[in-house]
Formats: structure tokens, C-alpha cells, sequence
């Protein structure tokens, strides 16, 4: 299993620059996780992108219904606690940090487009858990 952050879902759901590897990786036949809140933030950004005349709301609500369908969803109130410890050390938000402890939890890496949080947990014990997406299909 992996753990799939909201970055590598809305590249997925529609085109931006790494779409590509983002569906190569969602299709590698993986089991993938994220907590519950990611639905949230994609709808978020796709919502924006709609907004801004990027994409359209029927395109973006069947993206969000595969996706869904294919990804196990995590409780984030199992998570809130270690991911909020985790956001004071290292300075990366709270949302974030939750896709970390999850992928402390399972024992397994988190797939990231993030480079706000790939750069705020560089030189920390948690740098060793991210697959920054460009790198996801690389041998590790």
C-alpha cells in the first residue's frame, strides 16, 4: 500500500504539469490510502479550477467519483494527534502532516507532489517516507 496525497489527486483528475505520472503511477496496480480529508482538499482545488475557467464541473465531478472509488480512505481522527506533533516539528501544515503519520501508521510511503512539504521535512526522520511524484516509478 501507499499512501496518495491531494497534490497527486488533482493531477490525476485533470491535466497540470505531472498528469502523466500521476495516472502512471495510479494505475501500477498499487493499493493506495489517503486520509478523508483529501477529497476534500481535491474538490477544493478542482472547485478553484472550475472557478477560473480550467476545467468544468461535469469533468471534475467524474474524475472525483473514480478516484474515489479506488483509493481506501482513513479516519482522521486517528491521525490528528501524531500529525499535529509531526507539524510543530517540522513547520509543515497539519493537513499535510496527516498523509505523514498515515504513512508512519501503515509503514508504507507517501506519493507527493508537494514541494512545500517535500522542502519542509528535508533533514528530518520523515524525509525517508515521501516518493516525490516525478520520482514514483523509480526503483527505491
Amino acid at each position: 500500500m501507499r499512501i496518495i496525497d491531494a497534490s497527486v489527486l488533482v493531477k490525476i483528475c485533470i491535466e497540470e504539469r505531472s498528469s502523466a505520472a500521476a495516472r502512471a503511477e495510479f494505475i501500477s496496480g498499487e493499493r493506495y490510502a489517503a486520509p478523508a480529508h483529501a477529497l476534500a482538499e481535491v474538490a477544493e482545488v478542482l472547485a478553484r479550477k472550475v472557478r477560473d475557467g480550467q476545467a468544468f464541473l461535469p469533468q471534475i465531478v467524474q474524475s472525483i467519483r473514480a478516484v474515489e472509488g479506488e483509493i481506501e480512505f482513513l479516519k482522521v481522527s486517528d491521525l490528528v494527534e501524531t500529525a499535529t506533533e509531526i507539524s510543530i516539528a517540522t513547520g509543515a501544515s497539519v493537513y499535510d502532516c496527516l498523509y505523514v503519520t498515515a504513512a508512519l501508521r501503515f509503514g508504507c510511503l507517501l506519493i507527493t507532489a508537494d514541494t512545500r512539504l517535500i522542502s519542509r521535512l528535508a533533514g528530518t526522520r520523515y524525509e525517508p517516507l515521501l516518493i516525490p511524484l516525478d520520482s514514483a516509478n523509480a526503483p527505491r
